[in-house]
C-alpha cells in the first residue's frame, strides 16, 4: 500500500508487505514497524477499505441489530445496535442506510436512548468500481467530547482503481524516503 495525506499534515505510508514505513511531514526518517508486531486495531486498520464503513461495521455484533423506521430521516431504513461491546464507549449504534441499502451514515451514541451522540459518519458520493463494490468519495466524522468540544473531519478520495497490476517500485520505500 501507498498513501499520501496532505491536510492537516503531509504523511506518507508505504507497506512493502513486511513493514509499514510511516513519516510526518515533520520527522527526518519514517518510522518502520514489522507488521508481524501490529495490535490487532493496527491490522484491522490496514486490512480496510479507504472510503467505506467496513471498519465500523466490522466492530458490531450482527446479532443484537433492531430495525426501526428513520424519525424524520432521509434514510429508507435505519438499524440499531446496542450495546457495543467490543472495546467501544459508544452504548448504541445506529447504522442509517439509503433506498438502495447503501451505508449512508453511522452513529455511536453514549447511551441507549440515542440522545448523547459520540460520533457521526456520514458517507456521501457513492461510486461502484465495480458491479456490487460501493465506495464513497467523502467521508465526513464529527466526534463529540464530554466536555462539549467536537472536532470534524471531511476525507476525500479519488482515483479508485481495482484489480490492477502495480509495479512493485510504488511499494519500495527507498524510492520515497
Amino acid at each position: 500500500m501507498n498513501v499520501e495525506t496532505v491536510a492537516p499534515l503531509h504523511r506518507r505510508v508505504v507497506i512493502d508487505g513486511a513493514k509499514v514505513h510511516d513519516q510526518f511531514e515533520d520527522a527526518a526518517v519514517p518510522t518502520v514497524t514489522p507488521i508481524a508486531t501490529l495490535s490487532p486495531a493496527a491490522l484491522a486498520n490496514l486490512r480496510s477499505v479507504p472510503g467505506s464503513p467496513e471498519e465500523m461495521l466490522a466492530a458490531l455484533d450482527s446479532a443484537s441489530g433492531v430495525d426501526r423506521l428513520p424519525p424524520a430521516s432521509p434514510y429508507a431504513r435505519q438499524v440499531v445496535f446496542a450495546p457495543l461491546i467490543r472495546d467501544a464507549p459508544a452504548q448504541a449504534t445506529v447504522v442509517s442506510l439509503d433506498a438502495k441499502g447503501v451505508v449512508a451514515s453511522i452513529i455511536f451514541y453514549a447511551d441507549v436512548e440515542l440522545t448523547r451522540p459520540l460520533v457521526t459518519v456520514t458517507f456521501s458520493s457513492p461510486t461502484e468500481p465495480l458491479p456490487g463494490v460501493v465506495l464513497f468519495r467523502r467521508m465526513e466524522t464529527n466526534a463529540n467530547a464530554a466536555d462539549g468540544h467536537s472536532v470534524r473531519t471531511v476525507s476525500h478520495f479519488d482515483g479508485y482503481r481495482l484489480n490492477l497490476e502495480l509495479p512493485l517500485s510504488q511499494f519500495d520505500p527507498a524510492a520515497y524516503f
